[in-house]
């Protein structure tokens, strides 16, 4: 059975994220990329800018990489920066270009 792994909706259920892939990472077909981070004055998790959370998606990409991932990725803007939800997503993918795999 194929599994999406969605590490943003981990991160606010307070799952642990390299675990889930440490055992189901031959199943993983598809990934959303989003990120969280912890609000300090809250201590709970909040929506931010891909790459600038909380989650390492880089170190995740190149694990599943490593185990022959060929599936797909797809960028959810859940984050809502200034300049409203386009210029979020343009954010969001311009530092998801600067990543090294």
């Amino acid at each position: 059975i194929p599994l999406l792994l969605d590490a943003g909706h981990l991160a606010f259920a307070g799952g642990d994220v390299l675990r889930a892939i440490d055992r189901h990472h031959a199943r993983i077909t598809h990934v959303h990329v989003k990120d969280a981070e912890t609000n300090p004055a809250t201590g709970k998790p909040q929506w931010t800018v891909v790459g600038g959370g909380e989650i390492n998606y880089v170190g995740q990409l190149a694990a599943l990489k490593a185990d022959g991932f060929t599936g797909y990725l797809s960028l959810e803007t859940h984050w809502n920066g200034p300049g409203g939800k386009d210029a979020s997503s343009r954010a969001c993918l311009e530092a998801m270009r600067h990543w090294k795999l």
